[in-house]
């Protein structure tokens, strides 16, 4: 059985064929060549609770939301398509793993132990936040929680089969360290 990523929501009807909006919250979807069925779950659901195959996606942009205008089966007009509004997307996890070579995805990280170069073990991810500019990982130690930048120079490699990140992190971002 397979697991599912929360990825969207269904954020509008669009047209009047039965189209729907689906907002993306990463703003990026690598995995959209993969993506030929809709998995989805009700308002408040964390799993899907159904499916349904994908005629035609398209991308788009609607106030400052991106994501994709989709035609699904089992949405033949405008009033059904209403009725799908606040439904949450999901999409296999599988579709969310990089090979070899490829950009890892932040989601992969979950639960890494992190590395520093000079200080060791500074703490396991166990999150993430973001800004226009770039991700950032959450890490929790003994002490508490704290955020660094996801990007080069501090992170400088990942070990996918020991599960660890090997990280530079500046003086200072470290919970509990002192100046």
């Amino acid at each position: 059985m397979s697991s599912y990523v929360h990825i969207g929501k269904i954020q509008s009807a669009q047209g009047i064929k039965g189209e729907i909006f689906v907002m993306i919250f990463s703003g990026e979807a690598a995995w959209a060549d993969q993506w030929d069925i809709l998995y989805w779950g009700g308002k408040d659901s964390t799993e899907p609770e159904g499916n349904t195959k994908i005629v035609k996606a398209r991308t788009h942009e609607k106030q400052k939301k991106w994501g994709f205008v989709l035609k699904v089966e089992d949405v033949p007009d405008r009033n059904e398509a209403e009725l799908w509004v606040g439904r949450q997307v999901y999409i296999p996890e599988e579709f969310l793993t990089s090979e070899e070579g490829e950009e890892i995805y932040l989601r992969e990280v979950l639960g890494f132990r992190v590395k520093d170069i000079d200080r060791g073990d500074v703490g396991e991810v166990v999150g993430f936040a973001g800004s226009d500019f770039q991700d950032l990982l959450i890490i929790k130690n003994d002490v508490g929680e704290y955020e660094i930048p996801f990007v080069h120079p501090i992170h400088l490699e990942t070990d996918k089969d020991k599960k660890e990140l090997i990280v530079d992190i500046p003086e200072g971002l470290v919970a509990g360290e002192e100046l």
